[in-house]
């Protein structure tokens, strides 16, 4: 589910409103949150999700997703709704939990005239997911 956005500072942007939801399978964020949790609780989350696939969902991309971000600490994920829009996200963590307890998610349009190429706001998007998680660690200012 949305919870916050953020306008993009050029004349053109893209954001979804808050309260926007979508099946774990179907959204970066989603599948961040799948894939930072302990194997035990996806084990236990897998059949259920299972029972339930979207009909345009790949579930050996979904799969495939759960088992890599956690080496590369996000993922990216074509929009199927906007051209030449990737969704990246990355996990937020707190101290009292083993697992990812939300995401960042970042639409970035693909352009000609963008200063950032996707692999730089990949990295943009990790560094901040460190910094929020690092804020909420116990003890933190």
């Amino acid at each position: 589910m949305v919870v916050a956005r953020v306008e993009s500072p050029t004349d053109v942007g893209l954001c979804l409103r808050i309260g926007y939801r979508r099946h774990i399978m179907q959204s970066a964020s989603g599948r961040i949150l799948y894939a930072f949790q302990p194997r035990p609780e996806k084990e236990r989350l897998l059949p259920q999700l299972l029972e339930h696939v979207p009909d345009e969902v790949d579930v050996e991309d979904f799969l495939r997703d759960a088992e890599t971000a956690p080496q590369q600490g996000c993922i990216t994920h074509d929009s199927d709704f906007v051209n030449k829009v990737v969704y990246m996200g990355a996990p937020i963590f707190d101290a009292a939990h083993p697992r990812a307890i939300a995401s960042l998610t970042v639409p970035f349009k693909c352009g000609r005239y963008l200063k950032l190429d996707v692999d730089a706001a990949v990295e943009k998007v990790k560094a901040t997911a460190g910094t929020i998680s690092a804020r909420l660690q116990v003890g933190a200012g």
